[in-house]
This record gives structure tokens, sequence and C-alpha cells, in this order.
């Protein structure tokens, strides 16, 4: 990301980048931004006194697609992943959750759940 910022007193150098999401894509302290997984996220670039600020919306797009993504968001609960996974579930077990593939080339994409256990042994 290039940057052109002419306030007296400020050079690029001071410019502080941040970005929401780094499951989406990283950015550096120059203002280089990485790909990372499919989606969208906010970066914010800000001088490092705060004083001056401006945010951008940034896209991560497939050059090429099997199949979607799935959920990566390792220790979410069984009911996030319920609520956020697009695929019809197939099969659904207490310790598990199998959803349908989307395609041919993906017949299956299976979730393998944490379990939790208290002393009286019923486990959620």
């Amino acid at each position: 990301m290039d940057a052109t910022f002419n306030r007296e007193g400020y050079n690029t150098n001071s410019l502080v980048w941040t970005i929401e999401d780094t499951q989406v894509a990283k950015v550096n302290n120059t203002g280089l931004v990485t790909a990372g997984l499919i989606g969208e996220t906010n970066m914010t670039v800000k001088t490092s006194d705060g004083v001056y600020s401006e945010s951008l919306k940034v896209t991560v797009l497939p050059t090429e697609t099997l199949f979607e993504d799935p959920i990566l968001n390792f220790g979410e609960s069984k009911a996030f992943i319920k609520e956020n996974e697009s695929r019809s579930i197939a099969e659904e077990e207490p310790e598990s959750i199998l959803y349908m593939g989307e395609n041919e080339n993906v017949r299956s994409i299976l979730y393998f759940l944490e379990m939790q256990c208290f002393l009286d042994l019923q486990c959620y």
C-alpha cells in the first residue's frame, strides 16, 4: 500500500498501520498488505500521535476456488460453526458435524469438536 501524506511535521515513517481481521490479511509497518483467507476486513492508517487517520476496506478474492473455505476459527463452539457454515448438514454427532460438499470435487467437510466434560461426566 502506498501512502501519500503531506502534513508539516509528519512523514510516512510516522504512520501506524493496523488491520481488524488478521486471518483475512496482514499489514506490516510500511503498509505492505499480505492476503490470507478469502473475505473482507478494515485497515486503518494513522499518525503515531493519533491526530490523523484514514480507514479503508480490504477485500481478498480467490484466483481459483475448488470449494468454500471451512471455518478455521479454532476453539469456536458448535453453535458458532452451525450459525456460520453455509453448507448443509449431512450428519451431526455430539463431537462432530459432517457437512455435504458443494461440488463433485469435495464430497464433505468434517468438523471435530472438543468435548467439555464436567465432574458428573456429562459431556457437552
